[in-house]
């Protein structure tokens, strides 16, 4: 996609009020889009008046003005129609807002009153002056209570199948609206609205010119059928309110230029806008990209392990999928030939990858400082590693809201969306409030700590409030699981619906994370969150097959013959103190000072994988492991830097013992053993595979969420 241009573009052909609802109108779209509309905006404020007609309250408007790129509003209609204000502040206009205050009264304590145990309501803990408001669940909301509600005299509105308002008769965002336009005199030829719920749907039954935006609410569509001026635009967001624009004569239908076109043009083919039934998630790039001859090419990966070919074969599940991760951009050489969104295909399927471009100043700080300094110690339970200073929480919050605006832009109405590790914890908050019709997992791929340790962070209850906007969170283990809940419990009080007893697989005594007991379904703000324990495995039928073959055992018989009847201790792990090597090798030193006698009957042997160039935090780890000569003088051997001296071919040795991390655990050596008496296999303190270990229980989660 090309750059956002700057002003100047095409004027207004007459003056213009927008008055627009927030989440998935005025904030959907793609980045650029929203952008773009939001420059010829504040390009023509002389002939352009801006009303957000919102169910968000003032506090909140005010902090996404002042933090985002999206303009000042000239007047707001919040709370759905009972808040009215403007002005530099954004004050409420009290002369307006009297009829509504009285028409409320003192009802917020007696329908509080009446709807009290009510099935399937949970109270919202924002309080608001002149309305209640609730989640709700639809299979268990009666229909009793929206005819109790208007029986007290009040409206009741529901909207994206989980609010509820309880209103004042008569009030709403369509008559606040209109009360407002007349107060200031405003021409109804001036007026366009524009919305995406049924929350909207007053603004449309207002007779005024209207759009509703391409990822409307399904059941709002049906409904503006006697409406005629209401334009249903393909278009998402904030494209979809460019579209009315022309639709509706306020720009010429056939401006030309490289400007206000940007707005709706496509990101790419037509393959590769189609929407997708399941987005997945995850900072990384599915692919290998590779230059020859010049040209950028996308390679498959030729390991079938690891998560990324793990979460690549959901796609076979579904008829169209979508993949969203980062690429790093430098803004001064902008290619024109770049497009956010590619098609793939692979041995996995066709599916869309949308590239968000970010800076390397941007990539340092959310993934190199705030990701791996800050967060990454805390959740291994090493506090002492914890570095606050260098952590810039605004680019970590902006980054994570690219990636839940680009996943929404993939997924179609009702997708599940499936987003990855500890790196993006705000997604699932910020895709929420943009798209409530959708399905949230989000799967840890890393521990996740005690409470008192979670909670050192300072960002603790923004992160939690995000992970309980999901559907489902995944662990891969019981204990993990727990650290989570009981969290949540501390900082938000959250209900255990349900409690089970661990599996016998997932080892639920005898070992040092073994947990008795998991809560699995927790219940937030009337909604449930299931919690589930996932080991994510390894590929053990491809282990098995290389374990089996020729190669490998012409490989161990060289292996055997280079050791001479030792015995060998294989450790591979990256260069991160979460690994323990440096431990590890003066545990080993400590052993032979001990037992000098056994020197000559065994070898050990240690890769460690240098880190990513940029992870600053594991240099000083690589550098003291590296320098370690007392221990390399003794029968150990160090292999370093990018490749590993064991292959799959190594793993699989008869007579090989493999030493585990101090934190987090992997199994595949567990896959490749072969039986020999007296073998003493894998060494760690979670080291017992479970039945489910592998794809099959994601698999399962991903079933359950949609």
């Amino acid at each position: 996609m090309n750059a956002t241009p700057t002003p100047p573009w095409p004027a207004p052909q007459r003056p213009l009020v927008l008055a627009t609802d927030l989440d998935g109108t005025f904030l959907g779209g793609s980045e650029a889009q929203r952008l773009a509309l939001y420059r010829w905006i504040d390009a023509h404020r002389d002939s352009v008046t801006l009303v957000f007609v919102t169910g968000r309250d003032l506090p909140f408007i005010r902090t996404l003005v002042r933090d985002t790129a999206v303009p000042r509003p000239d007047y707001v209609v919040g709370d759905v129609g009972t808040t009215i204000a403007g002005g530099p502040d954004l004050a409420p206009i009290e002369a307006l807002e009297r009829p509504i205050a009285q028409a409320w009264g003192d009802a917020g304590a007696r329908m509080r009153a009446l709807l009290e145990g009510e099935p399937g309501l949970q109270l919202q803990d924002t309080p608001f002056r002149y309305r209640l408001s609730y989640f709700y669940e639809p299979a268990r909301l009666s229909p009793a209570v929206v005819q109790k509600v208007r029986d007290a005299g009040f409206d009741c509105l529901l909207s994206a199948d989980l609010y509820l308002d309880v209103l004042p008769r008569g009030v709403s965002k369509g008559p606040t609206l209109l009360r407002l336009a007349e107060h200031l005199r405003w021409p109804r030829e001036s007026l366009l609205v524009a919305g995406d719920t049924l929350n909207d749907l007053s603004l449309f039954e207002t007779g005024l010119a209207g759009v509703a935006v391409g990822n409307s609410e399904p059941a709002l569509r049906p409904r503006l059928a006697p409406w005629p001026r209401v334009h249903q635009s393909t278009w998402h967001g904030a494209a979809g309110i460019a579209d009315a624009l022309r639709h509706h004569g306020f720009i010429h239908p056939h401006a030309t230029g490289d400007t206000f076109p940007l707005m709706t043009q496509h990101i790419d083919s037509h393959a590769a806008t189609k929407k997708s039934s399941l987005v997945i998630v995850y900072h990384r790039q599915p692919y290998e990209e590779v230059v020859e001859d010049g040209r950028t090419v996308y390679r498959e990966h030729k390991s079938p392990n690891g998560i990324v070919p793990t979460l690549k074969s959901f796609f076979g599940a579904v008829d169209q999928g979508a993949w969203v991760a980062w690429k790093q951009a430098d803004p001064k050489h902008k290619d024109k030939d770049f497009q956010q969104v590619v098609r793939m295909r692979d041995s996995y399927g066709e599916y869309n990858v949308s590239r968000l471009p970010l800076t390397a100043a941007q990539v340092r700080s959310f993934y190199h400082v705030t990701s791996k300094e800050a967060l990454w110690p805390i959740l291994h339970s090493f506090p002492e590693r914890y570095n606050y200073d260098a952590v810039d929480w605004p680019v970590f919050r902006e980054v994570n809201r690219l990636f839940a605006q680009a996943a929404v832009e993939q997924a179609e109405h009702g997708a599940t969306i499936w987003v990855h590790d500890y790196n993006l914890w705000l997604v699932p908050g910020y895709v929420r409030a943009l798209r409530p019709d959708v399905r949230l997992a989000f799967f840890h791929h890393t521990p996740f700590p005690s409470s008192s340790i979670f909670n050192i962070l300072p960002w603790r209850e923004e992160i939690i409030d995000s992970l309980l906007a999901c559907d489902e969170v995944g662990f891969h283990i019981p204990r993990y699981a727990s650290g989570f809940v009981a969290t949540a419990r501390n900082l938000k009080g959250v209900e255990i619906v349900e409690e089970v007893d661990v599996e016998p697989t997932l080892s639920p005594v005898g070992l040092a994370l073994s947990e008795a007991s998991v809560a699995t379904r927790i219940r937030h703000r009337g909604g449930e969150i299931r919690v589930d324990s996932i080991p994510v495995g390894t590929n053990v039928r491809y282990i098995a097959e290389v374990a089996a073959s020729a190669r490998t055992a012409g490989r161990e018989q060289q292996i055997r013959h280079e050791l001479g009847g030792r015995r060998l201790i294989l450790s591979v792990g990256r260069s991160d103190y979460t690994k323990g090597t440096r431990d590890m090798l003066l545990a080993f030193e400590r052993l032979l000072e001990r037992s000098p006698q056994i020197a000559s009957q065994v070898q050990l042997l240690v890769t460690s994988v240098a880190a990513a160039s940029g992870m600053t935090v594991y240099k000083k780890v690589q550098h003291e492991i590296e320098q370690d000569r007392r221990t390399h003088q003794r029968p150990a051997r160090h292999a370093g830097g990018a490749a590993a001296a064991a292959d799959d071919h190594g793993h699989s040795v008869r007579g090989t013992d493999r030493l585990l991390p101090l934190r987090g655990h992997l199994l595949d050596h567990a896959a490749a053993r072969r039986p020999e008496p007296g073998g003493q296999g894998v060494r760690g303190r979670a080291a017992r595979p479970g039945r489910r270990a592998g794809a099959v229980g994601v698999h399962r989660c991903l079933g359950r969420t949609g």
